[in-house]
């Protein structure tokens, strides 16, 4: 008896069953490989709503709606303490750097998010480069000032929906020594310091990973982290 064209023999299907089962088997690889494609980068989901341009804050940037949509250069200004800022110049020359410095929450420009790093608190002026880009960012920024420090900072959050430079800790600076590792919530403009209670509070709705999370041998490093926050991003798409 000659053997198909399709490899069914270890499936043990006989006649037209064979060919109905595999063509599903097909169908269903494909739509495996599809989803898997589309779900394995939380950040391609998040950009599609993304606007190239400058946001004021998180409630613009969920509206998709620019402060500016100009063009931007962007060029590397300086590296402290192993902290990347970044200086991002309009091309309009009506916005000036006071405008940059105050007013402007954060900037997208092809699939790159920059987050104002004065903004959030941090005693710099330039802007910081998101690392993993989703619901849950997660960036490498530098100390934020503490609560007090911060209210002296000039036009706060009173003259311009300062809402992206809420901070959940007034014990932050105390802690942050040198390069500091943060989530920003997108949704809500929130950053947060990236440790392990942070990421037990964010896999509580999730109790399958959360459960997987505790199982892993080394779950306190920081790569065993990210790969939870992205699967949390995967399950909380923005």
């Amino acid at each position: 008896m000659r053997e198909p064209a399709y490899p069914v023999g270890r499936l043990h299907l006989t006649g037209l069953t064979k060919k109905v089962k595999y063509k599903q088997m097909q169908r269903t690889i494909f739509t495996s490989l599809y989803i898997m494609v589309i779900s394995v980068s939380p950040a391609l989901a998040q950009t599609t709503k993304m606007s190239n341009g400058a946001y004021m804050n998180s409630v613009d940037l969920a509206a998709n709606k620019t402060l500016y949509d100009c063009e931007f250069q962007i060029k590397l200004k300086k590296n402290i303490k192993g902290v990347d800022l970044y200086k991002i110049t309009p091309v309009d020359l009506l916005i000036g750097n006071k405008i940059m410095k105050n007013q402007v929450w954060a900037i997208y420009k092809n699939g790159v998010f920059y987050i104002n790093a004065f903004r959030l608190g941090m005693d710099k002026k330039g802007f910081i480069k998101i690392d993993k880009l989703g619901k849950y960012s997660y960036f490498k920024g530098l100390p934020i000032l503490s609560l007090a420090e911060r209210d002296k900072v000039k036009k706060s959050g009173v003259n311009y929906g300062l809402i992206g430079a809420a901070v959940s800790s007034a014990q932050v600076a105390e802690q942050n020594k040198g390069k500091v590792h943060y989530i920003l919530n997108l949704k809500t403009g929130i950053t947060n310091l990236l440790t392990r209670d942070h990421l037990l509070r964010l896999l509580k709705p999730h109790p399958s990973l959360l459960k997987a999370y505790e199982a892993e041998e080394k779950n306190r490093t920081l790569e065993v982290v990210l790969k939870y926050l992205d699967l949390i991003n995967e399950e909380e798409k923005y």
